[in-house]
Parts: structure tokens; sequence; C-alpha cells
């Protein structure tokens, strides 16, 4: 097993990996707990199948049929990175669309979401979980010369209006870019119906990737699938 093209020891069988013996059409797995390594097989033709979990409940998976011969040594990989083929589709977009978070910010004299991710968030424990994702990703996204730029969605009261111990979260979480302040009334045309929430903007490339409203702790794996795909794993 393989990601980024380097051998994955910690992959586990039935929940990474599988081997099936192919039988009567039909694929068969009578063995527990099939191991990486070396490893005796009976003679014939098996069925190598990976599996990694993407947002949404589906699974990307590979196949790749094997033989084993009599007394010979067979040696067969594959990759856990999800590769071509997979996106979000529809749910990589929720909440106000990328043309209404750009004229927001422009109505609060920002510039637009560019490359990298674009955190915009209203004071709450929600915006606290999603700097603890971000920051997750701090590295990765440094890697390839992009950063997680805060913009504080400040609100009417001195309660909801003042930065100061977000600065803080996001400095714990190695998110160095300055936080952006969007004044209220620009702040109010991203609320959702149930009010304020924070969204992400994935930009790669100059297109908008990922715009999503709401509470996503696992929003770190969603764009680390995604930069999968934008040209490899890096």
């Amino acid at each position: 097993m393989t990601r980024d093209a380097r051998p994955d020891t910690l992959a586990e069988s039935y929940r990474h990996f599988n081997v099936a013996r192919l039988a009567a059409g039909a694929c068969q797995s009578p063995w527990w707990e099939p191991r990486l390594g070396e490893q005796d097989w009976d003679a014939g033709d098996f069925v190598f199948s990976t599996a990694n979990r993407v947002p949404g409940g589906s699974a990307y998976g590979r196949l790749k049929r094997f033989r084993v011969e009599p007394g010979a040594l067979s040696a067969v990989s594959l990759p856990l990175d999800v590769g071509p083929g997979w996106s979000l589709g529809e749910s990589a977009f929720s909440g106000p669309s990328p043309a209404a978070i750009a004229a927001a910010l422009a109505a609060g004299g920002l510039a637009p979401a560019g490359e990298g991710l674009t955190l915009l968030f209203p004071p709450g424990e929600p915006a606290a979980r999603m700097i603890a994702a971000c920051g997750r990703l701090a590295p990765r996204l440094a890697d390839r010369g992009l950063a997680c730029r805060p913009v504080f969605l400040s609100g009417e009261t001195a309660a909801l209006a003042d930065p100061a111990p977000w600065r803080e979260k996001l400095a714990a979480a190695a998110l160095a870019a300055p936080l952006e302040l969007l004044a209220p009334a620009a702040a109010a045309a991203l609320a959702g119906s149930e009010g304020p929430a924070p969204i992400l903007v994935l930009v790669l490339d100059g297109e908008v990737r990922l715009a999503r409203q709401g509470l996503d702790d696992s929003v770190d794996v969603t764009v680390n699938l995604l930069l999968d795909l934008e040209g490899g794993a890096r």
C-alpha cells in the first residue's frame, strides 16, 4: 500500500484494503486479516482492492487482479490516494454563492478570496473548531505557497465585535495571516437561514473549488483531497 508514492505501513485490512479470490464468477473473501508484507496464499487468481472514504459518505476505490503461481512470489501494490475521476460535485458549495461572498467582501472594502483558503467566521464555538481544522492544513498549504486568510464577521454588539480573542486562537493554530475585519452591514449579507456561520472558500489556480457554510470538523480532510486532485499530492 502506498500514499504519496511512499509505502504506507499503517494501512489496515478490511478498513483500507482487502484480498478476494475469484470463484464461480464472484469475489470471495474467506480469509481473516490479510496483512501487509510477504505471506502464503493458495495458487490462483485474486483481486486486491483498496477503499478511501470521501466526503458525502461514498468511497473511492481501486481494484487490481493478480495471479499467484505455485512456488512463485507475486508482488502487488495499490495507492490509497484519491485520484482522478472523483470530485465533491454539488456538495462543494453551500450557503452564499462565490459571487455573493465576493460582493460582501467588496462591500466591506476587502479583496475577493484569492489563491488558497479564506475563512470567514463570526465569533462562537463553530469558529474555534473551524480555525483548528484550518490549522491542521497550514503546513501543507505552506508547502504549496498558499495561506489561510482569516476574515472576522463582526457583529453589532460589543461582545460580537471584539476580534482580540480570535487573533489569539488563530495564532495558537499557527495561522499567521493578519485577521481582516468585515463590518456588520457587509457581514449580515453572508448570514444563513439560521444566522451567521463560518464560511470556507478554497481557490486553486484561479478557480473556486470549495465554498461551504457551516461547521465542518473534517473540512481539513476535504481540502486535502482537493489538493490531492489538483496536480497530485505535494
